[in-house]
């Protein structure tokens, strides 16, 4: 039976259900925490809050920063151990949360206050005139 199922022992993959796995796994992380005030405490911690303000950022830049890291790493020791790829992992996720910070505070945040001035759907009074005149 588990031949025919596709099953091959010593792999990652689990008869193809690793992504809905980690689906249910999610799914019961966050249950507990909306059920259990000790989980719910942890993950209210402010620096998780932080890094959840600047995930996307995060997400966008880390594969850059990540290979260029290690593309620098390469080129200065190519006899790398694992040390050096642990270093060089290290310091390119420092890298892409500090830019990533950056741009929150800098770019980002002050677009997303300029956004909530402007009013979407509403017709202003100035507007309505400028309009009928031209």
């Amino acid at each position: 039976m588990l031949l025919l199922s596709g099953f091959s022992a010593f792999t990652n993959t689990i008869f193809g259900l690793e992504y809905s796995l980690l689906g249910l796994l999610y799914f019961f992380l966050l249950l507990s925490v909306l059920t259990n005030r000790r989980f719910e405490a942890v993950f209210s911690w402010r620096v998780l809050r932080y890094l959840g303000t600047i995930a996307y950022g995060l997400y966008l830049r880390h594969p850059a920063f990540l290979f260029g890291i290690h593309a620098l790493a390469l080129r200065l020791h190519p006899a790398q151990s694992g040390w050096i790829a642990l270093a060089a992992s290290v310091t390119g996720i420092a890298l892409a949360t500090a830019t990533a910070a950056i741009s929150w505070g800098y770019l980002e945040k002050p677009l997303i206050k300029r956004g909530h001035r402007y009013e979407y759907g509403t017709e202003r009074r100035g507007d309505a005139r400028a309009a009928r005149t031209s």
